[in-house]
């Protein structure tokens, strides 16, 4: 016992005075010893010390190089190389350095542990900053080369009548959240140090004969030499993820189609190469639609817009009752003759509108006109099952064919009833430009027409149902006759002929072609 009262003040002597070491050794302003940012030792330096070479080293870090790759089960081979500032990924300078400022400061009892025992330095978690937005656009870039979009499954229609189904192929698509993740995760990992191996405590620490000497300035043991000399950035290797892509349309969505539900056609050869062309071009957007039970299908929106970079031309259109030339001219065929398969399919017509007059192709009260972002054509699948809509223009010959449940025994006809036309009469109007008494046809006018539409549906011969599709009025356009009003101007008088003078008898006669006098 009396050993032991006599070794206590001396144990207190001591660690009084490794306390008063322990405060004397971290001034107010400076960091305390031994914290560390990453691979950076900040310990003994002032704020502005600490700021130059906390930028510094972040400059550093955002130089690292980056390799981002797939894994090998998505078949992406494909390797790219950049830098984590190309990536958006940074450091919070004044965040990390606060943290930095604060570590250690309220622990005094843990100093004097540090300083004592020559324990690990007070490592400080870097403060990790993304720019998403960055981040985000360079891995979409990465996206647009790797993405691959499915193939929905189809119908295919048989030679020899029929349909068989060709099945779907998934896609594969960048997984952008988990991405972005897995690149942010891979940037925090990369500025954390390992962590000392425990076999790692047995090392003697070295001897602190400068702070001894009460150099606050001198680096911790464990902080190395060079007071903040610092590393070479770590390679950054991301393994970027993707998902599979499934297909809108399956083999199983087909295989509840059993039938065709309609068809119809029209002829549009001759009618000019751009014409043809945009026909077949909103075909082909409409050909391999599905619509599911109750779906509502706008044709405006699955031809997209008439525009020249869409792949449209101009060909003549009707506007305000004449034909004249316009961009996507010739897609009104693909509307009414759609419309008229549509309603030999017994679906139900949600909107369509008629055009100012009866056009060639079609007979009055069959037509479905359309105008990019003012007039659509619309049409609901009533039925319980997935119509299938099928589309071809070849060879001057316009067709959609839909499938779907067929009921056995179910026809559908299109009847029209109370015709009448009406006469269009002439206009005549008065054009200056023209010469008086002259006439000249502008236009030569559309006759009107009143018909009603009918829908008749039958089942085994008997009819089940005979609703009116619509009630349409063709208006009259006048013939348009131009008749000059221009004045004739007079013809100029002739000058008056006078009887030749006889010359004197004493001058001789003129010559052939000379003039008197000259």
């Amino acid at each position: 016992m009396r050993r032991l009262f006599t070794i206590a003040p001396f144990v207190l002597v001591i660690a009084g005075a490794a306390l008063m070491g322990a405060l004397a050794r971290t001034p107010e302003g400076q960091i305390a010893a031994g914290v560390r940012v990453g691979s950076l030792a900040l310990g003994g330096k002032s704020q502005e010390e600490a700021r130059a070479a906390l930028e510094k080293w972040i400059a550093q870090q955002q130089e690292t190089p980056v390799t981002l790759r797939f894994a090998p089960e998505t078949g992406i081979k494909r390797v790219w190389k950049t830098k984590a500032r190309q990536l958006g990924l940074g450091i919070d300078v004044a965040a990390t350095l606060d943290a930095a400022s604060k570590s250690g400061s309220a622990g005094v009892v843990a100093e004097v542990k540090n300083w004592v025992s020559g324990a690990e330095p007070v490592q400080v978690p870097v403060r990790t900053t993304v720019d998403t937005k960055v981040l985000r656009a360079a891995l979409a870039q990465i996206a647009q080369t790797v993405n691959r979009k499915p193939r929905d499954a189809r119908l295919i229609l048989l030679k020899g009548g029929g349909f068989g189904i060709r099945g779907e192929k998934p896609g594969l698509a960048m997984d952008m959240a988990a991405s972005l993740s897995a690149v942010t995760e891979a940037w925090e990992s990369t500025l954390t140090p390992v962590k000392t191996p425990p076999h790692a405590a047995l090392t003697p620490a070295p001897s602190p004969t400068l702070r001894e000497r009460g150099e606050a300035n001198a680096p911790h043991p464990s902080e190395g030499g060079g007071g903040g000399e610092v590393s070479a950035p770590e390679t950054m290797d991301v393994t970027l993820a993707a998902k599979e892509a499934p297909a809108a349309l399956t083999r199983a969505d087909l295989q509840q189609i059993d039938g065709e539900l309609g068809s119809f056609s029209t002829h549009f050869g001759g009618t000019g190469a751009n014409r043809s062309s945009n026909i077949a071009l909103a075909a082909s957007h409409i050909n391999g639609t599905l619509l599911r039970p109750g779906e509502i299908f706008s044709y405006n929106k699955v031809v997209g817009p008439r525009i020249g970079s869409a792949g449209f031309k101009n060909a003549p259109v009707i506007i305000k009752g004449e034909l004249v030339p316009g961009i996507g001219g010739g897609i009104c065929q693909v509307s009414s003759t759609l419309y008229n398969a549509v309603l030999l399919s017994d679906l139900k017509i949600v909107r369509r509108s008629h055009h100012a007059f009866p056009v060639h192709y079609l007979p009055a009260g069959r037509d479905a006109t359309v105008v990019d972002g003012a007039i659509d054509f619309q049409f609901q699948n009533s039925t319980p099952a997935p119509v299938y809509i099928a589309a071809s223009a070849r060879r001057g010959r316009l067709s959609f064919t839909l499938f779907g449940k067929k009921t056995p025994g179910r026809t559908v006809s299109i009847e029209l009833a109370g015709h009448q036309v009406l006469p269009n009469g002439t206009e005549t109007r008065r054009d200056p430009s023209l010469p008086a008494g002259r006439r000249i046809v502008k236009d030569r006018g559309h006759r009107g027409h009143r018909v009603t539409v009918y829908r008749v549906v039958r089942e085994n011969g008997q009819v089940v149902r005979k609703e009116v599709v619509s009630r349409d009025h063709y208006r009259p356009f006048p013939a348009i006759v131009l008749v000059g009003t221009r004045p004739v101007a007079a013809k100029p008088k002739a000058a008056p002929t006078t009887a030749p003078t006889t010359p004197p008898l004493t001058q001789p006669p003129s010559a052939p072609g000379e003039t008197p006098g000259e």
